[in-house]
């Protein structure tokens, strides 16, 4: 089974805006579940504003919160 890139920016505008939120939301997921997904942290989705930014594949989306990530 091919794995799910994602991507969290944890650049100084998304780290205040929560996205270590999100990478403890995807660290819960059970076991089966992580292992489809490859996560890596970026150091900057160019969202910085409107972050914690995402990238999943190639779409960045912002804005983005644990609960929207995990669906």
């Amino acid at each position: 089974m091919k794995s799910l890139t994602v991507e969290i920016c944890v650049g100084t505008g998304c780290c205040l805006l929560g996205s270590q939120d999100l990478l403890d939301a995807v660290e819960t997921l059970p076991e089966d579940k992580r292992k489809q997904i490859d996560l890596s942290e970026a150091s900057c989705l160019k969202g910085c504003r409107k972050g914690p930014s995402v990238r999943i594949a190639d779409d960045v989306l912002s804005g983005m919160t644990p609960d929207k990530l995990l669906e």
